[in-house]
């Protein structure tokens, strides 16, 4: 695996993967591209609408029973608003008016400003334990807390809060798929045998779906 020398343009002559979503790889691209890596976009992951909304649609329709809603990503906060407009509910700057949020990091952050929902807590680290650990001040004895997430992630954060004295509605927000065209293109980069420097994966999730396409494409 090559070494990324320091400075401008030290990617030159590099071809690097990116796996994220296509929504979400523009940024990342640019960056790798602007210091000279040739970039291949094979998304390891597709953002998917929940197998059954009922649970999500429950909750919003009822979002003055909760005291906190978390975020532990930004596609949760843009499939919570997507919801919410296609339920015909108000935007979440005003779904959430009464309530207090909390974002797993500085990119959820954003999308949640982007939104016009203010952040009431963030952890120092951008993990769930430390989430977990970001609420262990807060006063949450019978409180509801709203986590809307992935239809398949860890239930450190719910647990924690539970522990704390919350009762927490974990409801499916969206699913990880797996996108039908990046299996034939690593395909057919395996049968041209090309060349690889880089794999960039963001998330568990794109490793986990990464894995069995290939036990190493470089």
């Amino acid at each position: 695996m090559a070494e990324i020398p320091p400075g401008a343009g030290a990617l030159q002559g590099l071809r690097v993967i990116v796996t994220r979503p296509l929504h979400q790889a523009g940024e990342l691209q640019h960056m790798l591209e602007s210091h000279g890596a040739e970039t291949l976009l094979i998304p390891a992951i597709e953002i998917q609408a929940p197998a059954n909304s009922d649970a999500l649609d429950e909750a919003l329709r009822n979002m003055g029973r909760y005291g906190w809603a978390v975020f532990t990503s930004a596609n949760a906060v843009d499939r919570v608003s997507a919801r919410a407009r296609e339920l015909g509910l108000p935007l979440m700057a005003n779904l959430f008016e009464n309530v207090r949020v909390c974002a797993i990091g500085t990119a959820t952050k954003a999308v949640l400003a982007s939104h016009g929902c203010p952040v009431a807590l963030m952890p120092n680290e951008y993990v769930a334990e430390s989430l977990a650990e970001a609420f262990e001040s807060v006063p949450l004895h019978g409180v509801n807390v709203l986590l809307p997430r992935a239809a398949v992630a860890r239930d450190i954060v719910p647990d924690a809060l539970r522990q704390l004295g919350a009762t927490v509605d974990v409801v499916e927000a969206y699913r990880n798929g797996i996108p039908a065209d990046s299996s034939q293109a690593i395909a057919d980069l395996l049968a041209r045998g090309t060349h690889v420097d880089w794999l960039i994966f963001t998330s568990g999730s794109t490793v986990k779906n990464f894995s069995p396409w290939a036990a190493s494409p470089c």
